[in-house]
């Protein structure tokens, strides 16, 4: 699937920063009921059905994309893509325009900002998307690929209120470490025949 494609390009990019330690491609808030009170929490899939709940710990810097909103879906024009793809590879209407919104939350140590004046959270923000944005993106049937930030979060309990409801009951949130969140939004143009979502491998 190219989706599934695109993040796992976008996680090769944040590796290359060195600012983490784990990265999940893709996550989910869940929703579980604890002790007779719901609770929701993210999540990344590991196969099968199961989950790999995310914590929030010391033991190195972390992220993870989630979806965050519909999937806009359109069947592409002939201004969408240029005319060598559509003599190479087929008519416009083979092709659709994809569109996602994603949230990245990032949680890393402060002392790899480079900074130690109070916007280290912003700037470890600037890093990490200069490293999504110039990704090189190329994929068999995908016309093009466009990655763009929309803004960012520096605010932890913001950032902890929509990512856990049980938000107030953490206490222990090590803030030697910036904990923020970067809203995305990802275009992709590609052939019909590319959004068979089964064809996924997010290890």
């Amino acid at each position: 699937m190219v989706l599934s494609d695109v993040l796992n390009v976008l996680k090769g990019s944040l590796e290359s920063t060195g600012l983490f330690y784990t990265i999940y491609p893709i996550a989910e808030i869940k929703r579980t009921i604890e002790q007779g009170r719901p609770r929701t929490f993210p999540a990344a899939p590991k196969g099968q059905g199961q989950y790999i709940n995310i914590e929030l710990d010391s033991s190195g810097g972390m992220t993870y994309f989630r979806r965050n909103g519909s999937v806009n879906l359109r069947a592409a024009r002939a201004d969408d893509i240029p005319r060598i793809q559509i003599t190479s590879c087929g008519k416009a209407d083979d092709y659709y325009v994809m569109g996602y919104s994603f949230k990245q939350v990032c949680f890393i140590d402060k002392d790899k900002a480079g900074c130690i004046d109070g916007f280290e959270d912003d700037s470890l923000a600037y890093q990490i998307i200069a490293a999504v944005s110039d990704a090189e993106i190329s994929i068999n049937d995908v016309v093009s690929t466009s990655v763009t930030a929309s803004q960012y979060e520096t605010d932890r309990l913001k950032v902890l209120q929509g990512e856990y409801s049980n938000y107030s009951e953490i206490n222990d949130l090590n803030y030697n470490y910036a904990y923020f969140s970067i809203d995305w939004d990802l275009q992709i143009i590609a052939k019909r025949t590319c959004l068979n979502p089964c064809e996924v491998n997010y290890n």
